[in-house]
């Protein structure tokens, strides 16, 4: 028991343990989804993995990244070199190679449109189709826009 909270610590083995716990969204709550240490309310952008692939971003592993101000970079960690991209794919790196330590950026500009900028220019970002090719080039995005990263690696814009 922790000296600020007298419940107990959640069971993992009892599934209402889990359920009733305080840090997990109820199974039957629809107003907002719980991202880690983020919340994605009812009308905010994002950014899904689909097939619900998991990636490591800021310290959890999601499926679903809130796009607020600022800007999201996208790539694999490499430690040696000091990259530490914000969405981390070192995960996916063995079956796809191109996957570059920073590949691209999610952002929102001053106007409040929100755009995908390929920061590798390795022809291995795409935008809808693997006929258009995003090399170096950042496009602002409309909701149901999916990005691909390579072969492995696809993601979706939607305003929620």
């Amino acid at each position: 028991m922790s000296k600020e909270n007298n419940a107990p610590a959640p069971n993992p083995s009892n599934i209402n343990d889990i359920n009733e716990a305080s840090h997990l969204p109820h199974p039957n709550t629809n107003a907002t989804e719980n991202l880690g240490a983020k919340t994605i309310a009812p009308g905010q952008a994002i950014i899904e993995f689909e097939g619900e692939q998991e990636v490591f971003y800021r310290g959890s592993y999601v499926t679903k990244i809130p796009l607020n101000a600022g800007s999201i970079c996208v790539g694999r960690r490499d430690v040696m070199a000091g990259h530490y991209p914000d969405v981390d794919l070192i995960m996916y790196r063995k079956m796809d190679p191109v996957i570059s330590r920073r590949h691209l950026r999610f952002y929102r500009d001053i106007n409040g449109d929100y755009f995908v900028e390929d920061l590798c220019a390795n022809s291995a970002t795409f935008i809808n189709s693997y006929d258009d090719i995003l090399n170096g080039e950042r496009r602002k995005l409309q909701p149901g826009d999916r990005i691909f990263i390579s072969i492995s690696i696809s993601i979706q814009f939607r305003i929620v």
